[in-house]
């Protein structure tokens, strides 16, 4: 059983029911909240993967528990309950994973993460998060990570891309070429 089409498939399916009833980003706001409190509580996903000894009613209660106190969207109700129906509650994250960046691309937003070794300034975090609107032809909000280990430069990664210009891959790439030179030489 291939769980990320049955994810992909589900997360699309969401997608169309809230373009057909226009509560995208209210119901988009509380899967990400859902997603987030998932990832966050192991806990939380052993109970949704927990085939025999939790019910589906009391997986849905945890799953509401998580969105209190606001009401869940009724487009968002209903899916759940489909997923409850259908056993897929163990792939919701997956699922509300899959449709939140289904539904930030049907608005033309695109999410890049930048990671630098120390804070960038804000005129560097606009002027890449500029080019990379450019380039994309979207929206994109830039998420600045700080990771020391990188030693200097930049590490941006947009719609699955990757462009390392760190220090630490250069250095890496140089020990490398080092030693395959020295290899041959001996």
């Amino acid at each position: 059983m291939n769980l990320g089409l049955i994810s992909s498939r589900y997360a699309q399916a969401l997608l169309l029911l809230v373009q057909e009833r226009g509560d995208g980003e209210a119901v988009c706001a509380q899967a990400q909240r859902l997603v987030a409190a998932v990832s966050a509580h192991p806990e939380i996903r052993r109970v949704l993967s927990d085939a025999g000894g939790v019910s589906p009613a009391r997986k849905m209660d945890l799953l509401r528990a998580v969105l209190d106190p606001d009401p869940v969207e009724p487009s968002l109700q209903r899916f759940l309950d489909l997923l409850a129906r259908k056993g897929r509650l163990p792939l919701v994250q997956q699922i509300l994973h899959g449709f939140v960046d289904r539904w930030y691309r049907s608005q033309g937003i695109l999410f890049a993460s930048m990671v630098t070794a120390a804070p960038a300034p804000p005129s560097l975090r606009e002027k890449i998060r500029q080019a990379t609107s450019d380039l994309t032809r979207s929206q994109v909000r830039l998420e600045e990570k700080v990771d020391p280990s990188i030693l200097g430069g930049i590490v941006l990664t947009v719609d699955g891309y990757r462009i390392d210009a760190s220090v630490r891959r250069q250095l890496d790439t140089l020990r490398t070429e080092f030693t395959d030179k020295n290899k041959r030489i001996v």
